[in-house]
């Protein structure tokens, strides 16, 4: 109403590696409550982007239908194809994980990693 072109929530939080390697995430809402956030936005002609770090938040801002996934790190060969499928586009976000990164330690730096690979994967397939 006061002239936001675009709506952004936040998919995930808390990310975590598991035992397959992957980058897991905590999601923010149940997949109803996404959905209707993603419906409502593009009822009123609004894209949405979604915050989503981790391969669960990827997958749930997927599912609810989101325009595009801000930052990735957790992507997957299949939630690439996913993307590809549905049109979602991909905002990578190397360059600020890599200026944060240092200063917040964890797994922050793996997780820069995993977005140039990701990164990588994905232009060389183009």
């Amino acid at each position: 109403m006061y002239g936001a072109d675009w709506i952004k929530y936040y998919s995930d939080r808390h990310y975590h590696f598991e035992a397959d390697g992957v980058l897991h995430s905590m999601v923010n809402f149940t997949d109803e409550e996404a959905k209707a956030i993603v419906d409502e936005a593009h009822r009123l002609g609004r894209k949405v982007a979604a915050h989503a770090i981790g391969s669960d938040g990827i997958a749930a801002a997927l599912r609810a239908g989101a325009d595009t996934i801000e930052h990735g790190d957790g992507l997957t060969e299949t939630l690439m194809d996913e993307m590809a499928r549905k049109g979602t586009v991909w905002i990578p976000t190397v360059m600020v994980g890599a200026y944060v990164a240092p200063g917040r330690g964890g797994n922050w730096l793996k997780m820069v990693e995993l977005e140039k690979v990701a990164f990588q994967r994905r232009c060389s397939a183009m």
